[in-house]
């Protein structure tokens, strides 16, 4: 199998990535397969993106737990193309051959040979609008991933809080959500309120 993406879609992707994690799974981007779309998610366990790719492919059933290994992957910049290709041939349980070509370099290695967590678990299909406290770090990489994605210098991100659950958020695409881990407010004291040195 082999397509075509821009690369911007996958930079702004790898965001979400686990680096170095304890968990394989989360230190790559996740393809899945179909017929008319490749689905490609990256997550930290923190935050989570995940962007639809239209794409035909001539095959009957999805191909899941195609996880590209971060370092095939760290060579991809902004600007161009890329392209992946994926081996037919399954070792073990999942592991594939993969071969990323982007601006002259082919690099080839194997896909991690483990199962991806069920992503879909986490991303609700509505919020509840109940204010949420995040991680400013993280807060920054969406607006990082929103500046790749649409070729600006502003950052603009849309978030839908749901309380003490995964928010929602968008990137101004249609093809891509998201979704941002809330933090803990318990430790973060009382309601702001304008401080009395101040009068």
């Amino acid at each position: 199998m082999e397509f075509t993406i821009e690369s911007k879609i996958i930079s702004a992707l790898k965001l979400f990535a686990g680096q170095k994690d304890v968990r394989p799974t989360l230190n790559g981007l996740n393809l899945e397969i179909h017929s008319d779309k490749v689905i490609l998610v990256a997550t930290s366990g923190h935050m989570l993106g995940c962007y639809r790719y239209e794409y035909t492919q001539d095959i009957t059933e999805p191909i899941k737990n195609v996880i590209i290994p971060n370092d095939l992957l760290k060579h991809v910049k902004t600007e161009g193309n890329v392209t992946l290709i994926i081996s037919d041939e399954v070792n073990n349980l999942y592991e594939r051959s993969v071969t990323v070509i982007y601006n002259g370099l082919s690099i080839t290695g194997k896909s991690i040979d483990m199962m991806y967590p069920d992503y879909r678990r986490v991303i609700p299909n509505s919020t509840s609008n109940e204010i949420s406290h995040f991680n400013a770090d993280y807060l920054a990489t969406i607006g990082k991933a929103y500046k790749i994605l649409n070729d600006t210098k502003y950052a603009l991100a849309r978030i839908e809080h749901n309380g003490d659950n995964g928010a929602l958020f968008n990137l101004g695409n249609d093809n891509f959500i998201g979704v941002i881990m809330p933090v803990r407010t318990d430790k973060m004291g009382d309601k702001l309120t304008r401080p009395s040195w101040l009068d």
